[in-house]
């Protein structure tokens, strides 16, 4: 149950650290949700609910905005220190 719950936050602390990245990065872009959503063909409202978490998006989508944004998406795994 313990090890359960640990997994849980970590996915929500990564979700959470997407979103803040792809806020930052449209921020950095000086781009607004409209014109993300014009350059990557998601729509706006799904561009509102993925910074507002409440929508999960695809890796597929991510790097539909990253391409917009004209940005490479990177990802890292990296060892577990259990």
């Amino acid at each position: 149950m313990q090890k359960e719950r640990i997994q849980k936050e970590k996915r929500l602390s990564h979700n959470s650290q997407i979103l803040k990245a792809l806020l930052t990065a449209r921020n950095s872009c000086q781009m607004t949700q409209q014109e993300l959503a014009v350059k990557s063909g998601i729509n706006q409202a799904n561009i509102s609910k993925i910074e507002n978490g409440v929508y999960n998006p695809s890796l597929a989508i991510i790097n539909r905005l990253a391409d917009a944004m004209d940005m490479d998406l990177r990802l890292q795994l990296t060892p577990r220190n259990d």
